[in-house]
């Protein structure tokens, strides 16, 4: 009797719950599918938890189903996503599908999520639960956009985003790792004495722990000025207006070595010098 009771409470092997979990999402969307489920209702009710849990307000246009080699699908197009800044996007095309991730096992349900805007593309894994995380990528994105003016507030920044991001929330606030690239851009301030043109940016960014954000690596290239740096912004304000600190090693092209000399930097006769960026992102001091 005693073995067949350890036998009743044994649980499931863990290959059948990791198959078993996401294929279980995938067979509940087809039956959405197959019954002709009232998508209407379901918008409205991803649109009331997205505001109850993220203060995120999103209006969609249609929803309807998709099919992929992956498994069944929502598409839903015509979106208007308003965040809680006040700030909003507008979005083509979203799909949402059950995500083949272990996060189900922790108690945070994931998607796979693809987005497509006129800012740019999105695709990855969304979980949510008691600490909601994104791990995708971002791809062509329009860095003039009013998005990124409210991050970047003393200036303007031009140019096109690929990113890898894999981030989470906590209570803490946002913690993770952003790796980027930016192509054929610029960067224009109040504090430069002209816009500086690029024509690729790398970087690699820490979120959470000791700063708000820390700057791992930035390797840059353009027709004016070349260089590398790392810094940090630090927490306890607002991100545009936090603690700024970016260390610059940079190497001006030798045509322009009087104009920055004229602009306060002490070039060296290779036309080397170090600077650095500290103040904010919303009023930088250039020394």
């Amino acid at each position: 009797m005693a073995a067949t009771a350890q036998r009743g409470e044994a649980t499931l092997p863990r290959p059948l719950l990791t198959i078993g979990v996401p294929v279980a999402g995938v067979l509940l969307v087809t039956a959405f599918l197959i019954q002709g489920f009232r998508y209407d209702l379901l918008g409205e009710r991803i649109a009331a938890a997205l505001e109850q849990s993220q203060g995120i307000r999103v209006s969609i246009g249609n929803l309807g189903p998709a099919f992929q080699l992956a498994g069944p699908a929502l598409e839903g197009t015509n979106i208007r996503a308003t965040l809680s800044e006040g700030l909003s996007l507008e979005i083509d095309r979203a799909l949402v599908r059950p995500a083949w991730s272990l996060s189900w096992f922790s108690g945070n349900p994931a998607v796979h999520l693809e987005l497509e805007s006129a800012l740019g593309q999105a695709s990855g894994t969304a979980s949510w639960g008691s600490s909601p995380s994104w791990d995708g990528s971002l791809s062509n994105v329009d860095l003039q956009s009013e998005l990124f003016a409210q991050l970047f507030p003393a200036g303007k920044l031009a140019g096109t985003l690929d990113a890898n991001i894999d981030v989470s929330r906590n209570e803490s606030g946002p913690e993770g790792h952003v790796d980027f690239q930016v192509r054929e851009g610029s960067i224009s301030s109040p504090k430069l004495p002209l816009a500086l043109p690029f024509q690729i940016v790398d970087g690699e960014l820490t979120l959470g722990g000791d700063d708000q954000l820390r700057i791992d690596s930035l390797e840059f290239d353009g027709p004016v000025v070349s260089g590398s740096g790392s810094g940090s912004i630090a927490k306890g304000a607002p991100f545009p207006q936090a603690p700024l600190i970016l260390d610059l090693h940079l190497k001006v092209k030798p045509a322009l070595s009087g104009a920055a000399r004229s602009a306060g930097l002490s070039v060296d006769r290779n036309g080397e010098t170090k600077t650095r960026v500290s103040g904010s992102l919303a009023n930088p001091i250039i020394r």
